[in-house]
């Protein structure tokens, strides 16, 4: 198996419109901050026991990376009611490591791993 997580933590700052014909908010959002990269791998290893009777182990290795990672993303609002919106937006988030560490040894990979990521959302915000 190969596992990936990347987890992401930072201030972001968001600017807004006023309330355009009753109903609708545009907005803009930018974030900074700092992007951990950790990928463990794992894989089963055929081997033979004392005994000579074939037998399978897990081997894995965890790799990891701190980064700076930055983010923008806009999108739009539609108000039905104060308390009941529609919102969309479309954003992107960026990072990428040139170096991992693995049980207290640092390798420098041949490509930069990519740690970026497109997203569309769509979804309803309820205001209580």
């Amino acid at each position: 198996s190969d596992d990936r997580w990347i987890f992401f933590v930072g201030p972001s700052f968001t600017a807004h419109t006023n309330v355009i014909s009753e109903h609708y908010v545009f907005f803009a959002k930018a974030t900074a901050g700092l992007m951990n990269f950790r990928n463990v791998q794992r894989c089963l290893v055929n081997s033979t026991d004392i005994m000579g009777n074939p037998s399978q182990s897990m081997v894995g290795t965890t790799y990891k990376r701190y980064t700076f990672g930055y983010g923008l993303s806009a999108g739009a609002s539609y108000i039905f009611n104060k308390y009941l919106s529609l919102d969309c937006s479309i954003g992107y988030m960026g990072g990428n490591v040139s170096k991992v560490k693995a049980n207290d040894k640092t390798f420098e990979l041949e490509e930069n791993e990519d740690l970026s990521r497109f997203n569309i959302n769509v979804g309803v915000k309820i205001k209580l």
